[in-house]
């Protein structure tokens, strides 16, 4: 009630301390010293509003909007972090309300709690939950920062006359903000919210500390999620690196059938015989002798698994229990023989 007060006298253009010091009169327990730079803040960003936030005064005080409420950022409701988030992007101020959120985040789990949580693999009933639901609300909140200044810029040129426009800026300002935190949990929340937008590029574009993590990390959950870490070292010229994790993936237990395998094997050929950043010659000579004996092998095991298709040996009765067994993780020669021993129903002989 007494926020809804102050609220009001400041949207009637009272002065936030004159407020401020009738409450602490009146009713001093209802009007912390947090509550009253929380005033103070939202007074800063209405007058900027009103002022027009491309302004000198206007940045000035969205500056100085954002500085009181950082102040404070331990203390701030989501509801209050919301309300201030959504002003700062409609007055343009994308990077001020990201930083906000990150801050409100951060300030709210100091000991990273939630994060430790994540990683102990999200066990229900734990007291951390509430900790991470509430950082994921400001996580989920810059998503939509992200949205509403993609959305404001996209239409706007990049460049007028060799220079950024002010909409490019913006929009460098608040990617620049999300690309340079530090938040372990934001980052992979953020690379998660990438995929489910169906941003690839955007995703392998990124240039973090934790983008390599996370990759390799989701690359054991699944065959698409694997593809984008080799994907994501071939961008960077990192050719052993997408080499290696090629080689991984055609030894995998992934459902991949025999040919995709034969072709990850052939582009890790190509990318172990290229020179890496950072890797020897020795190196590079010990995969390339590795993927190609493996890939010799699949190649006669995909030779073997071609003839059995159209094997009139082969009754339709064996002929998909052998195709399953060939068309799918390569096997040793041993094996492969064992499959190539197909009966002859015609004479009872091998």
């Amino acid at each position: 009630l007494v926020k809804a007060i102050v609220n009001r006298n400041i949207a009637n253009g009272s002065n936030v301390d004159t407020v401020a010091e009738a409450l602490r009169r009146r009713c001093g327990s209802f009007c912390s010293a947090d509550d009253v730079i929380i005033f103070k803040a939202q007074e800063q960003l209405k007058k900027a509003s009103e002022v027009g936030a491309n302004s000198d005064m206007g940045r000035k005080l969205l500056n100085d909007s954002l500085k009181l409420f950082s102040q404070v950022a331990g203390a701030l409701s989501f509801e209050n972090l919301h309300s201030a988030a959504e002003q700062f992007s409609k007055l343009q101020f994308y990077a001020g309300a990201i930083s906000l959120a990150l801050l409100v985040a951060h300030e709210s789990d100091r000991g990273l709690r939630a994060l430790a949580w994540v990683n102990d693999f999200k066990p229900a009933d734990d007291s951390r939950i509430p900790l991470y639901n509430f950082r994921k609300e400001c996580y989920d909140l810059i998503h939509e920062i992200l949205m509403a200044v993609d959305a404001a810029t996209s239409s706007e040129p990049e460049m007028i006359d060799g220079r950024l426009t002010l909409a490019a800026t913006k929009r460098n300002e608040a990617h620049r903000v999300v690309n340079e935190s530090t938040d372990e949990l934001f980052q992979s929340d953020l690379y998660e919210w990438y995929l489910q937008q169906g941003w690839i590029d955007m995703l392998l574009s990124v240039d973090s500390n934790f983008i390599l993590q996370f990759l390799t990390k989701s690359a054991r959950d699944g065959l698409e999620r694997a593809d984008l870490l080799w994907r994501y070292h071939a961008l960077r010229d990192q050719f052993y690196e997408a080499a290696s994790v090629q080689l991984e993936l055609a030894k995998s237990d992934f459902s991949i059938p025999l040919a995709k395998r034969i072709e990850y094997l052939g582009r890790a050929k190509a990318n172990a015989s290229a020179q890496s950043p950072g890797i020897g010659r020795q190196a590079r000579q010990v995969l390339l002798y590795e993927v190609t004996e493996l890939l010799d092998v699949a190649n006669i095991q995909d030779e073997i698994l071609s003839r059995l298709r159209v094997d009139s040996r082969c009754s339709d009765e064996q002929r998909p229990e052998l195709v399953k067994r060939l068309d799918g993780q390569i096997i040793n020669l041993t094996e492969v023989s064992c499959c190539t021993s197909i009966p002859d129903t015609t004479t009872n002989k091998p």
